[in-house]
């Protein structure tokens, strides 16, 4: 065969870019110039011969469902049936949103709205994240977003989509840009007068008042944690906004009320509850409401072993996250009961396959265990540089010395999976690990142990934020 008739075959059968399946159109490269005139331009290279005519984004950053199972014609050994991809933008609308519901599907089916593109393609990233895809996937989803954000500059319109992409991107505290994807999300829902309640507020093009209160409230708890996860000033205070608390879901109400009561720890004045409250007071009726907070089908807590942890500290070496943690027998995986069927066994086999595919990620109650962890945590780190902190807040309450042992297990439980892919989460047991060690606790000193770079000398916030300095700059 020709080599002509190849490349004009292969050009017919690789991915079609958004708008080409959009419209369930054929996507195909533009004509080759016939002249230095007709040459296309730096700009229009890359785009096919539909988007160069109608001058659309030529992009390749939604799902590639509707392409699963065609042949490959980029290598001579492809196989005929690809391995399929994961959905992930269905697998972000499954686990994130009934527990956080800041998207309605207007922002993905509206053809007005550019923006849904960038909106998708965040969703497509933390789900890939949520499932522990491969990391050659996670690149070129990333470079789809560089590229968007490069070339499309979603930072300066002010648009829902924008706004809800920019709020996702701003939990990858890993990336510098964290802080200024947030403040941009801020200052674009205050634009778009999410902050207050107005009279005759009415339904908008861009979904429910529900969703937008919602996604508003999302960015008041944000705007907490980015300042204990990076020490950078808060931008929202209780005079900013009039929006009321949303009532439901109950993830979403637990993780404002612990967000308020760290703000009430860190920067009292720019709370939303009266001022007679104190952080205490609202801390001990949110435990009364989750009297079984850290109730787990763990029957033990992990054991490791102290002399390691002393050697440690003694020699600043580290181990792995709490790699001295041994966890007990009833974590591991069942084995097919006796006389089960081969089919009850094969389903069992799957059900356990698709657990460990999806504990990359944490259930919903075990990030509320961590928050109410850290929040415990930032009690003790708080009181620590005043040197008012009576230990007994801790040791003799029922709930708080237990969250802290079950964040460290946590930890050891996933992290290969959910804690090496979130840097958020490895922070928040940070802040407990530095409680713990603040307060004389044995886990307290593995934890040091553990991490190495002189964090024994972590004893308060301020501290804690100069180590992940270090500790950042050490892993580049």
């Amino acid at each position: 065969m020709a080599l002509s008739s190849v490349q004009h075959k292969r050009a017919k059968t690789v991915r079609a870019c958004d708008q080409c399946r959009k419209a369930r159109s054929r996507c195909e490269d533009p004509p080759a110039a016939s002249s230095a005139s007709s040459a296309p331009t730096s700009s229009s290279s890359n785009k096919c011969r539909r988007c160069l005519k109608l001058n659309k984004d030529c992009t390749f950053v939604l799902s590639v469902v509707e392409t699963r199972g065609r042949s490959s014609y980029l290598r001579d050994d492809a196989e005929d049936t690809p391995r399929p991809r994961e959905d992930y933008v269905q697998i972000f609308e499954s686990v994130i949103l009934p527990c956080c519901p800041i998207v309605s599907p207007l922002e993905l089916s509206s053809p007005t709205h550019s923006s849904a593109v960038f909106l998708t393609c965040i969703m497509r990233l933390f789900g890939a994240l949520l499932v522990g895809a491969e990391e050659s996937e996670l690149e070129n989803v990333q470079q789809s977003i560089n590229s968007y954000i490069a070339t499309k500059s979603p930072m300066t319109i002010p648009a829902p989509q924008n706004v809800q992409a920019l709020a996702l991107l701003a939990l990858r505290v890993e990336e510098r840009a964290a802080g200024v994807r947030f403040a941009t999300a801020v200052r674009m829902a205050t634009a778009l007068g999410w902050n207050r309640v107005v009279n005759g507020r009415e339904e908008d093009e861009f979904g429910p008042l529900a969703m937008t209160d919602q996604l508003w409230w999302t960015l008041v708890c944000e705007d907490i944690w980015l300042h204990v996860f990076t020490g950078s000033p808060t931008l929202i205070s209780a005079g900013d906004y009039t929006i009321p608390r949303p009532d439901s879901p109950e993830f979403m109400c637990d993780v404002i009320a612990l967000s308020e009561v760290a703000r009430l720890i860190l920067r009292p004045r720019s709370m939303s509850v009266p001022a007679e409250f104190s952080a205490v007071d609202v801390l001990s009726a949110w435990e009364i409401e989750h009297p079984d907070i850290v109730s787990s089908e763990v029957s033990e807590y992990p054991q490791f072993d102290f002399m390691s942890a002393e050697e440690g500290l003694q020699n600043n070496t580290a181990s792995p996250s709490f790699s001295g943690f041994v966890t007990s027998a009833s974590h591991t995986p069942a084995s097919p009961t006796a006389g089960s069927t081969h089919d009850e066994q094969s389903q069992q086999q799957q059900q356990q396959q698709q657990q460990s595919r999806l504990n990359t990620t944490l259930s919903p109650k075990s990030i509320i265990q961590l928050l109410y962890a850290a929040v415990v945590g930032l009690f003790v780190l708080d009181k620590a540089i005043k040197g008012s902190f009576d230990r007994r807040f801790v040791t003799e309450h029922p709930l708080r010395r237990p969250i802290l042992y079950k964040a460290c297990f946590l930890e050891m439980t996933f992290k290969t999976t959910a804690f090496a892919r979130w840097r958020c989460l490895l922070k928040l047991t940070d802040i407990v690990g530095a409680a713990l060690y603040a307060i004389g606790d044995d886990y307290g000193r593995y934890w040091a142990s553990d991490r190495g770079f002189e964090a024994e000398n972590v004893q308060s916030l301020d501290d804690l934020w100069e180590w992940w300095a270090v500790v950042d700059r050490a892993r580049g």
